[in-house]
Order: structure tokens, then sequence, then C-alpha cells
């Protein structure tokens, strides 16, 4: 099927607030994606939407690439960025910490580039994205993050009629306080909301659950970072999401630019002997599998490995050092499981079941337990190393292995 004489659909995405997703792919065989609206009332909201994106040029930035009139309503075409959103990631647990860091500096950047956009004359544009969510933000399987839905963002150049004076847009959850009490969306509140999605990430879990009524009373009241008992996390990354969350939105960075600035600082002391970008990369095959044009026989080991890897690294988060090393201990004396036990393609263990309750296949030498270490990243690290060293070991041993 042909839209609009120009890109073949290849399927459905999905359908959000405001309109459908279309898998499409262009002339050139790139692909696409095509939003349309729901309803007639939303069109002008599309071409808003397009108008938006059309002058944002940012890596970090899904980039819009057309917009289309077909049966007479318009219809919008992005980029397609093989991944997972946020949302994905969190229904997995716990982020490794840098790469939380990588996210946020990453998205403040692209939130810059929004903000501080201005017209051909130079005249800045007061462009507001006001729906970060994790929804919308994509983590690629290159590591990357990428903003996407401008949707409800708004600029002096907004066309659609405009909500009514004191009504609020966004997602309810990631809304900053202030805006329940008839306080104007800004920039702070679009870095509030993304300091909601980072602390989601970092945690693996929802900051507000419950009613909705219970949301905004936990927002309102300032413990949007209250921790569960068993939680243990980095401080510094804790501290650096904090300043994005603090209840004066006077006292949140002024810029957008500010906050890439401080989680690039965090970033840098994560970065130190860990690769940031394939953390993320194997977060995203945990979340969602390999890449479907790149499934190979070893996708196998590659899912198994990325799944070794993230789990370590949510046990260290939420046990600590001890945690771990006490499990894999214990690990040495369980009874082995056979290697039909282990993961098979498309298929995904639970985020409760984590690397030193799993054993490896019999067909593999045997390792010694880890050491015990100083920090979390020196024991990721040091697992890291081990897998590495066993894949060179073992070669083809390891694909009979996974097999049942």
């Amino acid at each position: 099927m042909l839209f609009a004489g120009r890109y073949e659909v290849i399927g459905e995405l999905g359908s959000g607030g405001m309109g459908q997703l279309l898998l499409a792919r262009a002339p050139r065989g790139a692909r696409v994606v095509i939003k349309t609206a729901h309803s007639r009332e939303d069109d002008e909201r599309l071409r808003d939407e397009a108008r938006v994106g059309m002058r944002l040029i940012h890596p970090n930035i899904v980039e819009t690439l057309d917009l289309l009139e077909h049966a007479g309503r318009p219809a919008l075409v992005t980029a397609y960025v093989a991944g997972a959103s946020l949302f994905d990631l969190r229904r997995r647990g716990p982020l490794p910490p840098g790469v939380v860091c990588r996210i946020g500096r990453q998205i403040a950047e692209a939130l810059a580039t929004l903000h501080e956009a201005s017209d051909e004359h130079g005249t800045p544009l007061q462009m507001l994205h006001r729906d970060v969510t994790p929804g919308n933000v994509l983590l690629g399987y290159d590591g990357s993050a990428r903003l996407i839905d401008l949707g409800i963002a708004r600029s002096l150049e907004t066309r659609a009629e405009r909500t009514e004076s004191g009504a609020v847009r966004g997602t309810l959850r990631y809304l900053a306080p202030e805006l329940f009490s008839s306080g104007p969306h800004s920039v702070r509140s679009d870095l509030w909301s993304l300091g909601v999605v980072l602390f989601e990430g970092l945690v693996g879990r929802e900051a507000t659950r419950g009613p909705m009524a219970a949301a905004v009373g936990k927002i309102v009241s300032g413990k949007i970072m209250d921790l569960e008992p068993s939680e243990q996390f980095e401080k510094p990354v804790l501290r650096g999401i904090g300043q994005l969350l603090r209840m004066d939105p006077l006292a949140r960075p002024a810029r957008a630019r500010d906050a890439a600035a401080l989680f690039a600082m965090l970033e840098k002391q994560f970065a130190s002997g860990n690769d940031i970008s394939e953390q993320g990369r194997q977060a995203v095959i945990v979340a969602v599998g390999p890449e479907p044009d790149q499934r190979r026989e070893t996708s196998q080991q590659a899912v198994q490995r990325a799944q070794e890897m993230f789990f370590a690294e949510a046990r260290l988060q939420t046990t600590g050092l001890a945690g771990i090393a006490d499990a894999v201990d214990a690990n040495r004396t369980a009874p082995e499981r056979p290697a039909s036990a282990l993961l098979l393609e498309e298929e995904l263990v639970d985020p409760a079941e984590t690397v030193p309750d799993r054993q490896l296949p019999a067909a593999m030498p045997p390792t010694e337990p880890l050491p015990r270490t100083q920090t979390p990243n020196d024991a990721l690290r040091e697992y890291a190393r081990r897998l590495q060293e066993l894949e060179s070991r073992s070669g083809p041993k390891v694909t009979r292995a996974l097999r049942p």
C-alpha cells in the first residue's frame, strides 16, 4: 500500500493521544514513521508539530522529514528510530547510572535546541516541549537517546487554537508542581519533567504510583524522589536529578543547557573504563530484543550477554556490592540448570532473575567467582571482562550450549 503515492506502508506502530502511527518505507528505502491525526480538530496541531520539528536539527531530536496532504488531511513524516522508549526500559528494571546520565545530557541538549530556536529573522520562538515523558524519549540501538513527539509543543508560530486560560497540557504524572497552582509552563517545568523521567529510569519504576490523586499529592508535597526501603543508588546521580526536581522553579537550572552541562560532568564520572553507549545498547536488547534487521544465529548470545550485563548492574544498584558478592559466593554451590533452561531466541527472563542466580551451560569452561571489589563499577567491569574471556575461550561451544 502506498501512502500519498510515495511511501510504502509496512505496518502499524500504534496509536498516540493525537494520532495513528504507521511504519513505512521512503522511495530510497529508508524506514520512516507517518503520523496522522485522529480527528479534524487535531489536524492543525499536526501541522504545528511539523512547523516546530522542521526548525529543529539536532542528533537527539527525531528528525521531521515531510508534511504531506493525504485525502485532504495532513500527515507528518519523521525518521524511524529502532530501539526502545524509556517506558519499555523502565519495565525491565533500573538502568545503569552512567546510561541515565548520558540520557540526561542528550535530552537536555535536545531541549536546549528547542528552547533556544529562533525564526529566520533571529526572533526567539519561545518553544517549550510540555510533554517530556518516558514514552517520548527513545534509546536507540546505537546507545543514543532521542526526544520525540512535539505534538503539544508551543511557540510563537503556533496556529492551533490555544487551550482556555488556566488549562494545563501534558501528562499529569510528569507535570511540575507549580502547574497545579496556575503557574505557567516554562523552561524549568520542562526540566522538572526530564528530572522525573531520569529518576524513573534510575530506580526502574514509576515515581508516583497509585491513583492520580495520590500522584498529585506526592508531586505537590515534594516527595517525588522518595526511595523505597530496599533501594540504594549512586548518590551523585540522585543529587543531579534532585536539582531538576526542586520545588521552587527558580532553584532549578535556568536553562536546559545548564542541565546538560551538569549531566555531562556526571557522565564522565561513570565513563572511566566503561562503554556507556554499549551499556545503553545492551539495555535496549534486554527490553525489546535484537534489532530486527540484524538477527543472526548468534543473536542468542547477544541477548544473553545483554541480560547478564544489564541485570548484574541492576543488582549492584539495588542491593549494593555486598549483595552481589554474597550472591556469587552462594551460586558456587547451587545446583546446575540444564542448558535448555537458558535464554532462547525471542525469550526474556523475568527482571527479578539476575545473573548470579543463573548457571552457565555445562559446555562452558568453569571460572572462579568474582572477587570482592571496592566499588560497584569495579565489579561490573570485572564481570564484563570475565564474560569476554569466556566468549574467547568457548567460541562455538556457547552456541551449541544455548540450543535446547
